[in-house]
């Protein structure tokens, strides 16, 4: 299912706030700088490593990711207006 390199982030955690929605994006692109993470955002300018940054939010982020050595998949999702309702998710194979 997944490995010790994302094995902590196999879970599924809600974001209600600003804040959780900042932290999520923290723990994407830290994972993403180690290269435990590949990301397939729904569209280019989606990226996470762009978001909020030079370019400003989408309405909606949608990312996929990828562990890069067991294959494990994650998504992140969230309404940015609100900086809620969505969340972090493990999606089993």
């Amino acid at each position: 299912m997944a490995c010790d390199r994302c094995d902590a982030l196999c879970l599924d955690w809600p974001i209600r706030t600003p804040g959780e929605l900042e932290h999520a994006l923290t723990v994407a692109r830290d994972n993403l700088a180690d290269g435990t993470l590949t990301e397939q955002p729904d569209h280019p300018d989606n990226s996470v490593l762009r978001m909020g940054q030079d370019r400003g939010w989408p309405d909606i982020v949608s990312v996929d990711f990828t562990c890069t050595t067991c294959g494990a998949r994650f998504h992140l999702a969230c309404e940015t207006y609100h900086g809620g309702g969505g969340g972090w998710s493990f999606r089993p194979r």
